[in-house]
């Protein structure tokens, strides 16, 4: 896989190029094939488990392997191996955040991976990825600051994140105000193409 993302980089523009990166990824683990109520369905299978726990093995493969006999029923030409589609994406979650292979992937990183590449508008994807975070319709810097770190992982993986802000959160989090509130956070944040989440309208899924 990471060749074939090689190629893109011989794109001048990091929009385009981050954007071309991503929709191979999405398309290579047959993510473009998901909806959100999809994911709900997937996700409710580790409702036992905080988003600080970890899945584990088990957790990722009891989650997913529903998911992608459903998409396999669906399109089968499209996901051929319902197994090599779940070890795909399995392989790709723990590149993403846990390369050592330490069990340090948490819920919230997995479900955040799967809703950005998720085929669902982009207002939908920061609707969920909002309230993976929040309570009561509300998040405080701290777990602002979670979801966008793990964010940052995505075009960190790809070799993009300089583009967006670095690794570091802190500018979008800054005002306690923003992150309590979802459209202000979205108008303000999220928009800007230099913070955690501004690669987020270049991937066309």
């Amino acid at each position: 896989m990471s060749k074939e993302l090689s190629q893109f980089n011989r794109v001048k523009f990091i929009a385009y190029r981050t954007a071309m990166k991503l929709r191979a990824l999405q398309k290579r683990l047959c993510l473009d094939l998901v909806d959100i109520p999809m994911l709900e369905k997937c996700f409710s299978r580790l409702a036992g488990l905080s988003n600080e726990e970890s899945p584990g093995l088990e957790g990722m493969v009891s989650s997913l392997l529903p998911l992608f006999e459903q998409l396999h029923a669906k399109h089968p030409q499209m996901v051929r191996s319902v197994a090599l589609a779940v070890d795909l994406c399995i392989n790709f979650l723990l590149n993403l955040f846990d390369p050592s292979r330490d069990g340090l992937l948490r819920v919230l990183s997995f479900k955040i991976a799967l809703v950005v590449f998720s085929n669902a508008q982009l207002e939908d994807k920061y609707r969920f990825l909002f309230n993976l975070v929040a309570q009561d319709g509300q998040a405080d810097q701290k777990h602002v600051a979670l979801l966008l770190y793990d964010l940052i992982q995505i075009p960190k993986l790809v070799g993009e994140a300089a583009a967006f802000g670095g690794s570091n959160v802190e500018p979008s989090t800054t005002s306690s105000e923003d992150a309590r509130d979802f459209a202000r956070m979205v108008r303000n944040k999220f928009s800007r193409s230099k913070s955690s989440l501004g690669y987020l309208p270049v991937d066309v899924g």
